[in-house]
């Protein structure tokens, strides 16, 4: 009983704390494994409430994904790809996975992945493990959470899909104002070379 209520009590300190966020902004860095071969790259994330999340890479990267509300966009390796979550349900969970892990909302990544939850407290972090029950064709098998416990901010996030492939974020220089860029959650116009 004392294991389950430590548990709970760890998994609010992180919920509460990071839900306190209004605006947020951080470098990151991004490696993806994939296929054997790996990819590094570089930028800023930008999140606010609600429902708002944003990665901007580093030139020569054109990457950018962007959450706002129920649309995402993705740029990646020049192909362009818009999304309206309320049609589409494997999109709709990814960007809810997101802005929950990023927000704090441990649990709430575990209920909507089926996933079980494992928390342990360190003196410098919060480190969540969130595992998934079945394989399934699309998602996440593992997801990989470390909160810094001075504030709950997330600062590593490393999701493993059922595929095998790997992304690993690590954030730092977190600034939290409200008061973000202007185009932090803009979606570009379509472009005509779009694919």
């Amino acid at each position: 009983m004392k294991k389950i209520l430590t548990l709970i009590a760890a998994l609010l300190c992180v919920t509460a704390v990071s839900g306190q966020v209004k605006g947020l902004q951080a470098s990151f860095s991004h490696t993806k494994t994939a296929a054997g071969t790996t990819e590094k790259d570089a930028g800023k994330i930008y999140y606010a409430e609600p429902g708002r999340l944003s990665l901007h890479y580093d030139s020569p990267s054109t990457n950018l994904v962007v959450i706002n509300g129920k649309d995402v966009y993705l740029r990646q390796a020049g192909k362009e790809r818009r999304f309206d979550t309320t049609k589409n349900a494997p999109m709709r969970g990814m960007s809810a996975t997101l802005l929950n892990c990023v927000k704090g909302d441990t649990q709430k990544v575990a209920d909507e992945n089926d996933a079980d939850i494992q928390v342990q407290k360190f003196a410098r972090s919060t480190d969540v493990t969130i595992t998934a029950r079945k394989k399934a064709v699309r998602g996440y098998s593992r997801i990989e959470l470390s909160y810094r416990k001075s504030d709950g901010l997330l600062q590593y996030m490393k999701l493993t899909e059922f595929s095998g492939a790997v992304n690993e974020y690590k954030m730092t220089g977190f600034l939290q104002s409200a008061a973000l860029p202007a185009d932090a959650f803009t979606i570009p116009a379509k472009s005509s070379h779009a694919e």
